[in-house]
C-alpha cells in the first residue's frame, strides 16, 4: 500500500481558473488503483471538476455573483463549489470524464497565495 502526501503552493489571481490535472496526474503516476485527494483550505478558493472552459468559467462566475453574492451569503461559495475533490485512480491515470478537468478557482476579488494538498492512496 502506498500512501504518498505532497503540498505546493500557487498564485492566482482574482476569479483565475488553473488546471491542476497534469500536476495531480503526475503525483499519480506510480499508483496501479487508489484514490486521491485535493485540497486547498483557503475558504475563498474551490477545487472542482469541469470542462477547461472560458464560457463555462464566466458562466460559474456569474452564478455565484447572482445567487450568492447578492444574497450575502459570501461564505458559502466553497461550501457548494467545495475545497476539495476525491478521485478514482485506475491503471495510474485519474478516472475523469470525457472533458473533465481538475481545477482551481479563485472565487474572490483578490490575488492570493494558495496552498493544494495532495494526498495519494492505492497500490504500487
Amino acid at each position: 500500500m502506498i500512501c504518498e502526501t505532497y503540498d505546493f503552493s500557487i498564485s492566482i489571481g482574482p476569479w483565475q481558473f488553473i488546471n491542476l490535472t497534469e500536476r495531480i496526474s503526475s503525483i499519480v503516476k506510480g499508483i496501479k488503483r487508489g484514490v486521491v485527494n485535493a485540497f486547498t483550505p483557503n475558504e475563498d478558493c474551490a477545487i472542482i471538476t469541469i470542462e477547461y472552459d472560458p464560457r463555462l468559467f464566466d458562466d460559474l462566475k456569474r452564478y455565484i455573483e447572482e445567487y450568492l453574492r447578492i444574497k450575502g451569503i459570501d461564505k458559502l461559495v466553497s461550501v457548494v463549489l467545495g475545497r476539495g475533490i476525491t478521485l478514482p485512480i485506475v491503471n495510474g491515470a485519474l478516472r475523469l470524464g470525457a472533458w473533465q478537468q481538475i481545477v482551481l478557482v479563485n472565487t474572490s476579488n483578490d490575488e492570493k497565495e494558495v496552498v493544494v494538498y495532495v494526498t495519494a492512496v492505492g497500490e504500487g
